[in-house]
């Protein structure tokens, strides 16, 4: 999935949008939420025919939870990928994830906004963290 722009209004509006979803998780909770998003990415690995936007959906999502899991970046970045996150779990989101083809878009389009936003963040947790891109 190539970039996606927002203006600054936009941008805005979908992290506050996000900001809901932050709410949804609880820092005791870290752990069951990482086997969580494992889980589902397993899932959607073993599928026959991927939408082609999936496999990069699958590799930002993992530079989100090492941000998370590490807690890499400012807490404003860490907040954002949670958020994020919470979003891609959430299989009742704004297109339904089990609608084929078209169910992760809106998980895509999450993951790479807030990608884009904590990247400096992601970049430097890759670094810290010996990790190729």
């Amino acid at each position: 999935m190539s970039e996606i722009m927002l203006d600054a209004k936009d941008r805005k509006q979908l992290l506050d949008f996000l900001e809901s979803y932050l709410q949804n998780i609880d820092n005791n909770d870290l752990e069951d939420i990482r086997l969580r998003i494992e889980r589902k990415i397993g899932l959607l690995q073993s599928v026959d025919h991927l939408p082609s936007f999936i496999p990069e959906m699958i590799s930002k999502i993992k530079d989100l939870v090492r941000l998370v899991d590490h807690k890499i970046g400012t807490e404003e970045d860490i907040n954002k990928a949670s958020a994020a996150l919470s979003y891609f779990l959430w299989s009742e989101d704004k297109i339904h994830d089990l609608t084929p083809v078209v169910g992760y878009l809106d998980d895509a389009f999450v993951i790479s906004v807030v990608f884009e936003e904590v990247k400096p963040s992601i970049v430097k947790a890759r670094k810290l963290l010996n990790i190729k891109e």
